[in-house]
């Protein structure tokens, strides 16, 4: 499909989590670089550490490449989406990867792939990113289904395993998310 995106680590780990990074994989196809931040890579990392399963599927992906880091002059800037996506009883450390993931995917001129529900809509008001260029776990696989890459049967399977595993789908999907659902477009 060879989309060029920058992914957050919720979004990876809902594929992880049921052993189908190849999904995000084939939607992202080659696609230039980068494909995540380096703040994103040290939350999988940690968790990897914490001995979770889905980040350490992660870390071993591959594909995803080398992370993007921030130059000094991009902290400020970071740091004012982070403040901007952070509730104000939040501490700073909140987002971190939120926010790097909306800045890169703004500066390079790729989409934003996230199931945080607060982040999706922040990135998706921006002038800078829109709805177009705002993507989520539903979103991948209606395009991976829209592709012939996979039936929408499989895809609505995909969300089941995501949340029996205790992972989340933003709130605007509904439960269960059937075949059909992935007969229209779905943000």
């Amino acid at each position: 499909m060879d989309r060029p995106v920058i992914y957050d680590a919720t979004t990876l780990r809902n594929f992880a989590v049921v052993d189908r990074l190849d999904i995000c994989k084939e939607y992202s196809g080659v696609s230039q670089l980068p494909r995540w931040t380096e703040e994103v890579c040290n939350e999988i990392t940690q968790g990897a550490a914490s001995l979770d399963v889905a980040c350490g599927r992660v870390c071993l992906a591959a594909w995803l490449g080398l992370p993007v880091c921030p130059e000094e002059d991009d902290l400020e800037r970071i740091v004012e989406l982070q403040i901007a996506l952070s509730d104000p009883s939040d501490s700073l450390g909140r987002n971190a990867g939120e926010a790097e993931s909306i800045f890169f995917a703004e500066v390079l001129g790729v989409a934003f792939a996230t199931d945080d529900n607060w982040a999706f809509q922040f990135a998706a008001s921006r002038q800078t990113l829109g709805p177009t260029r705002v993507i989520d776990t539903v979103g991948i696989l209606t395009a991976t289904v829209k592709a012939n890459a996979m039936s929408a049967a499989e895809a609505a399977r995909v969300c089941t395993d995501i949340r029996s595993a205790g992972r989340h789908l933003r709130r605007r999907h509904p439960t269960p998310i059937r075949p059909d659902y992935f007969d229209v477009k779905a943000p």
